[in-house]
């Protein structure tokens, strides 16, 4: 009769398990160096000193400039003379004061600087749940066998005189065991 415990003791978990963990480790740690790498290489002006690039500082980053046009003063249109104006307070003013000419817009061109990281999508994967399925073979087998029988080899007699006398006999077959459970 072989011991499955034994046997199921004697797998290597530790492999089965450990092994596709480190596995996942690894990758969640080579995914965060691409990562950096990636910053590092897009994000930031490159040195000219070896010894620069092996030192954990950063250089200076990258940017990027944007331009355009924005309305600084706004159009004005012509008075006419014959035109009634009213200023703020409600009152007119005369057309003679309130002619004159349009004004045109002015218009400047405006700069705005950002970082290139803030508006790339910078690449990164992390793993929340890791899931790993084995098949372990035990070849070892076990079994008992259980029987309801119940046996027993014996047999019985009673007798029975007026007034108040009675024997009873119990008989077992010679050669059998007392009583049999199986």
């Amino acid at each position: 009769m072989s011991n499955g415990a034994k046997e199921l003791s004697s797998i290597d978990f530790e492999a089965m398990l450990g092994g596709p963990l480190v596995a996942v480790i690894n990758a969640q740690a080579q995914a965060a160096m691409s990562t950096v790498n990636f910053i590092k290489e897009v994000g930031f002006k490159k040195t000219t000193d070896e010894q620069d690039m092996e030192a954990t500082e950063t250089g200076e980053p990258i940017y990027v400039t944007f331009q355009y046009p924005k309305e600084t003063k706004p159009y004005e249109p012509k008075v006419d003379e014959q035109a009634e104006v009213k200023d703020a307070d409600g009152n007119v003013i005369t057309p003679a004061v309130a002619a004159k000419a349009a004004v045109p817009a002015v218009w400047e061109i405006q700069k705005i600087r950002v970082p290139i990281l803030t508006i790339l999508p910078i690449p990164f994967i992390r793993i929340d749940e890791t899931t790993i399925d084995f098949n372990a073979k035990i070849n070892s087998m076990h079994y008992k066998k259980t029987d309801s029988r119940f046996q027993m080899d014996t047999s019985l007699s009673a007798k029975y005189k007026y007034p108040f006398v009675a024997s009873v006999g119990l008989k077992h077959e010679p050669g059998a065991p007392p009583f049999v459970c199986q």
